[in-house]
């Protein structure tokens, strides 16, 4: 060979399944395929065995089937993939095998590879975790949806996980009941300001699986709630009732436990526990615990029984963290930093918002300034350090903005696609796009740098509000950022949520 620099690569094939985590007692074992469909109805229609047995129906005996959160970390591949992957895209991906699979919990290392090469490398990434996902979700969460509706039952699933964690907006949109989940004592809460884990990312969670149900119109959107692994006997009722008006505020409206220790009698005490905190009739505030039931359920009816107002949509890099860093968690959650805590400082402008994807985009109708899917209706798109989209995306964006709709581009414009096939046509489609939105429509498309730190998130947001001319739901003169607000609408009767999240200081406004 020619006298230069090489990259020399290698790695480990590994054949096999991954085992279940945590399983209950013949429970234990590999994890089934999950992206085969007979596979999954052959898993789901064990359950038909009890109606055979009981001769009752299954939607008789019970309300929903439940599917907690995907921990299929390390599940990469199946039988014809490469099949599935060619008919597809149209390429080859086994010369690419070098480059796709990544450690579970690790994602993408950056490599020093040319730049042309380094670009290919993303785009087939990206078409690697897109069709990953599409068929996780086309084989095992609208399969279980599907068996649900069949059997005449409710469909309750979490769409977040691991690796499936991006697939989050789809994921959400499918299921009768979207869940999110969040916990206690996972980051330090011994302060008066109300504070979330980033690196765990479970409002997040939240936020998604409320989008997604705005979107499809979903009554109910649950939460598993107050999982809790490291201050089960510390938790209070006060940081209970706060945690759970933070769930009302991200668009949650039906709370499920986690959970009640059942134990048998004969258990010495504090009887049998796992996660969650301490829901038991052992615990010295359990004679006040049905106050805040009754303040939580009445909450959830009334948010049930009306609908959200969200002027907002917000769109995350979420296709240059498949290209860049796989389907791994955190970084999802923390690439841009402000990008999962504009909600917060939405919320405390006097608006409020969804997360959405670019199929929402491309799918939504624009007309007269209004970006409409669904039930759901937004005046104003705003891109989070979005550098590369899909070229579809890009024309209807476009056309968003040439019927009137609001703009903010943060940290610079989009200027790349994402996939592989077509891709220089498609970069110039991106490139055509923006230039020509931000030099013909200067006052409904702003570019703006992000904010420098969490500190600075409210009045940065208040001011590319303004600079932007979306029009807050309500006029709030003195921001607070421990005051919280969410707006849902019954017939023509307003409904307005305030929490000031701080359990010390008072907020005036």
């Amino acid at each position: 060979p020619e006298n230069g620099y090489y990259n020399i690569v290698f790695g480990i094939l590994e054949k096999g399944h991954r085992h279940v985590q945590n399983g209950a007692p013949g429970a234990a074992g590999p994890v089934m395929d999950h992206y085969r469909k007979k596979v999954t109805f052959a898993y789901l229609d064990r359950l038909r065995k009890i109606s055979e047995d009981s001769g009752i129906p299954l939607n008789k005996l019970i309300r929903a089937l439940f599917c907690d959160s995907i921990e299929l970390a390390g599940s990469n591949w199946t039988e014809d993939f490469e099949e599935i992957f060619w008919n597809a895209y149209g390429y080859d991906l086994k010369n690419w095998f070098p480059f796709i699979f990544y450690e579970s919990y690790r994602g993408y290392s950056n490599e020093n590879f040319s730049p042309g090469f380094a670009d290919s490398v993303k785009r087939v990434r990206y078409d690697y975790n897109k069709l990953l996902v599409r068929v996780f979700l086309d084989n095992f969460t609208k399969t279980f949806q599907e068996f649900c509706t069949d059997n005449g039952l409710l469909c309750r699933y979490q769409a977040y996980g691991t690796p499936f964690l991006m697939g989050m907006m789809e994921g959400n949109m499918i299921p009768d009941i979207p869940e999110s989940n969040n916990w206690l004592y996972s980051i330090n809460m011994d302060t008066d300001e109300w504070i979330w884990n980033q690196d765990h990312g479970y409002m997040i969670w939240n936020l998604y699986a409320a989008s997604g149900g705005h979107l499809a119109g979903r009554k109910i959107i649950s939460c598993e709630v107050m999982t809790n692994t490291a201050g089960v006997f510390k938790t209070s009722l006060e940081e209970i009732k706060r945690h759970d008006d933070m769930n009302f505020i991200t668009g949650i409206n039906h709370t499920v436990l986690h959970g009640y220790n059942y134990s048998p009698a004969a258990t010495d005490f504090p009887g049998w526990i796992r996660f969650g905190a301490y829901f038991s009739e052992q615990n010295t505030w359990w004679p006040y615990f049905r106050k805040w039931t009754d303040y939580n359920a009445r909450l959830s009816y009334i948010f049930q029984n009306s609908s959200p107002v969200k002027n907002i949509a917000i769109l995350s890099p979420t296709g240059d963290v498949w290209s860049e860093r796989g389907l791994i968690r955190v970084p999802f959650h923390k690439e841009p930093w402000y990008c999962y805590r504009l909600w917060e400082s939405i919320s405390q402008a006097g608006s409020s918002c969804d997360y959405i994807d670019e199929s929402i985009i491309i799918k939504a109708a624009k007309n007269k300034g209004i970006l409409q899917y669904g039930p759901m209706s937004y005046n104003a798109l705003i891109l989070c350090n979005v550098k590369s989209i899909e070229a579809e995306t890009a024309l209807s964006i476009k056309d968003f903005v040439e019927e009137g709709g609001k703009l903010v581009v943060i940290d610079g414009y989009p200027y790349r696609s994402l996939s592989l096939i077509n891709s220089e046509d498609n970069d110039k489609i991106v490139n055509n796009v923006f230039q020509e939105l931000s030099e013909k429509y200067t006052t409904s498309v702003i570019e703006i740098p992000g904010p420098a730190d969490p500190e600075k998130l409210l009045p940065w947001t208040v001011e590319i509000l303004n600079r932007a001319g979306i029009e807050s739901d309500m006029d709030i003169k003195n921001p607070d950022k421990n005051l919280f607000q969410i707006r849902q609408i019954d017939g023509k009767r307003d409904i307005w949520f305030f929490v000031n999240s701080n359990r010390s200081r008072s907020v005036s406004t």
